[in-house]
């Protein structure tokens, strides 16, 4: 970032790095990550909207991306990271609040992200195969290209993606129970079109049999 924007509390953005969440995963502390996620979460709402009070439910509003000359939220960025080594140590992310982060390209692969919140979080070409997402939010994310093939949810699951950024012909939900999730009605709309379009070139008739359950 070249110039940095006025307001914009960098001190705590750069706390908020790929290697504390870990540190925080790892050794039972996901409340202090959660703690000064929203901290700069707040800290952004006041240099954003400094008329206007911070109320933690209008966190999507912030996070969503703006198309006006409003300035935007700034992500915390955790493109290309892999947990790999930390899931094989058995460290868990749940409960994690990750709000408008970017995940493009992370390898999240067999995580354990029970009720994490990722609202509005972009996680294009994002890995969650076989991962654990029974509760978590999944409010506006940004889903092209991302893998969750026998991903595991269940009712408290919700999941809505992005007006401006919806899904596409490589977002696998192969193997995932999306029948069972609290899911946006456009964006099953928008996937089972996708869906039945990409098993009729492949010669498949049984919709639910590749690239998403409903």
């Amino acid at each position: 970032m070249d110039e940095i924007p006025e307001g914009w509390n960098k001190d705590l953005y750069d706390k908020l790095s790929f290697d504390f969440l870990i540190e925080c995963a790892e050794n039972n502390r996901i409340n202090e990550w959660n703690a000064l996620y929203q901290m700069y979460l707040k800290s952004e709402w006041n240099r954003l909207h400094p008329e206007m009070a911070w109320d933690p439910k209008n966190v999507l509003e912030l996070v969503r991306q703006s198309q006006s000359k409003i300035p935007d939220f700034i992500r915390p960025n955790f493109i290309g990271e892999n947990v790999i080594e930390a899931i094989s140590l058995g460290v868990y992310f749940d409960k994690a609040h990750l709000e408008g982060a970017v995940f493009s390209e992370v390898g999240l692969k067999e995580t354990h992200l029970e009720k994490a919140q990722f609202w509005g979080a972009h996680l294009q070409g994002a890995n969650f195969n076989y991962a654990h997402l029974e509760g978590a939010n999944l409010r506006g994310v940004h889903l092209k290209g991302a893998q969750f093939t026998y991903a595991i949810v269940d009712g408290e699951t919700m999941l809505t993606g992005n007006t401006e950024n919806p899904i596409d012909d490589k977002t696998d939900f192969t193997g995932t129970a999306l029948s069972g999730t609290r899911i946006d009605p456009n964006l099953r709309k928008n996937w089972s079109g996708i869906s039945e379009k990409y098993n009729g070139e492949s010669g498949i008739t049984n919709q639910n049999s590749l690239r998403g359950n409903f």
